[in-house]
């Protein structure tokens, strides 16, 4: 995928004209030349030479960063964790996701998104409770 910021896997891909398909879709978000646009493919398992529709999301950022809060309240700057890690098993899911992105005209803006339901992840800072 090249310089993508994350790779997934989604639910809930439209199928207005009733195609034989999955309702799930690969996307990909990237940052290049201070743009920020996600990628979709129009089939699950692409082949290498498949293009991917473009949508540009935001222009003028600077930086984006994720981590990952595991299951005992730790930070992680990859996921899964890498290799030799207690979860390093790709079936677990982060507690939650951080995303942080830095524009010209906005600034910095930090969210946290709870992957998993119960109590809340954060403390009133904003930051993952221990």
């Amino acid at each position: 995928f090249g310089s993508e910021l994350m790779t997934l896997t989604r639910t809930g891909y439209s199928n207005f004209l009733k195609k034989s398909r999955s309702n799930l879709q690969r996307v990909a978000y990237r940052l290049e030349d201070e743009t920020l646009s996600r990628l979709s493919w129009p089939m699950l398992d692409q082949d290498f030479g498949q293009e991917a529709y473009e949508r540009i999301l935001l222009t003028g950022v600077t930086k984006v960063e994720l981590a990952y809060v595991d299951q005992a309240g730790e930070l992680k700057e990859q996921w899964p964790p890498a290799f030799g890690e207690e979860e390093s098993n790709k079936t677990v899911l982060p507690r939650a996701v951080i995303f942080t992105i830095e524009t010209k005209r906005l600034g910095k803006i930090r969210r946290v998104f709870p992957v998993l339901p119960g109590e809340s992840l954060i403390d009133k800072n904003g930051f993952p409770r221990s």
